[in-house]
């Protein structure tokens, strides 16, 4: 299972001990393992998300809507 997050601190993550540290941004969205996810929260390094897919009959692409606690949100179309 993995879980939605988006970073508030810009830095080098890893998901597992044994993957390269990756550099990501403020405000970058990955889905992440739930204990890994836990441990960001806390040290408030990244904040819960919610992805919501919604596909529409006249669009060949889905509308996916991200939102975070923060009550901020950033919606986007998939390629």
């Amino acid at each position: 299972m993995r879980v939605l997050i988006q970073y508030t601190q810009t830095g080098k993550y890893r998901d597992h001990a044994w993957e390269a540290l990756t550099v990501r941004s403020k405000g970058e969205i990955q889905a992440v393992t739930p204990s890994y996810a836990a441990q960001l929260i806390k040290q408030k390094r990244a904040s819960l998300g919610l992805c919501c897919v919604i596909k529409f009959r006249d669009r060949a692409n889905p509308f996916r809507l991200f939102l975070s606690q923060c009550d901020k949100f950033q919606a986007y179309l998939t390629q």
